[in-house]
Order: C-alpha cells, then sequence, then structure tokens
C-alpha cells in the first residue's frame, strides 16, 4: 500500500492511480525528497521543508508547491487548469501534465536553497 493510497483508504481506484503516478513522478525528480505531510496534505519534504503536495477533493484534484511565485512563475504554461496563488487543481480527466511537475519541482528547488 502506498502512501497516498493510505492517506486515502476511501478514494476509488481511478482517482488513487492518478495521484500515485504524479507522485512517483515527482519523487524521480527529485530523489532526495522524503514522503510525509505537510500543512496536512501528502506531501514530499526537501530537508525537512515541503517541496510539493497533493490532495483530492470532492470536485477535483490539487497540487502544491507551497509558494505563490512558483504558481505565478508557470502561469504561462497553466492553460486552462484552475489555479490560485498556492495551488494548481486538475481532474482525472485531464490530470496535471508530468511536464508541469517537473517545473515546479525544479522551481521549489531554487526556492529552498
Amino acid at each position: 500500500m502506498s502512501f497516498i493510497s493510505k492517506y486515502y483508504p476511501d478514494e476509488p481506484t481511478k482517482r488513487i492511480t492518478v495521484i500515485e503516478d504524479l507522485w512517483e513522478y515527482a519523487k524521480t525528480q527529485e530523489p532526495r525528497a522524503e514522503e510525509g505531510l505537510s500543512y496536512g496534505l501528502p506531501a514530499l519534504k526537501l530537508d525537512g521543508r515541503p517541496l510539493i503536495g497533493f490532495s483530492i477533493a470532492k470536485e477535483h484534484m490539487t497540487v502544491y508547491p507551497f509558494s505563490p511565485k512558483v504558481i505565478s512563475a508557470l502561469q504561462p504554461d497553466l492553460g486552462d487548469y484552475s489555479y490560485s496563488k498556492g495551488l494548481i487543481r486538475f481532474s482525472e480527466a485531464k490530470p496535471i501534465s508530468k511536464d508541469i511537475i517537473a517545473a515546479l519541482i525544479e522551481l521549489r528547488k531554487e526556492e529552498l536553497k
């Protein structure tokens, strides 16, 4: 059982699969990242600080870079994804792209230096 499926034991398998795929991809982008919680959400942490987090809500799924600056920097690439200063929402039908995940992680790592 994965960290994500333990955190969301009642979620449908398809939604868990989408998040787990992104979670595993994020781990490949920063192998030193550790699984944990940040602000009550499943997150990957780098040197104890939140790097990227994911959540599942009733109507959508969310990725958190824990930084408004990262979201602002990627605004031109977010297209029709719904976002605010701290998160990006996506769905099973239109998961967030791995290119955006990689960019979020790179920008956030720069902030954490």
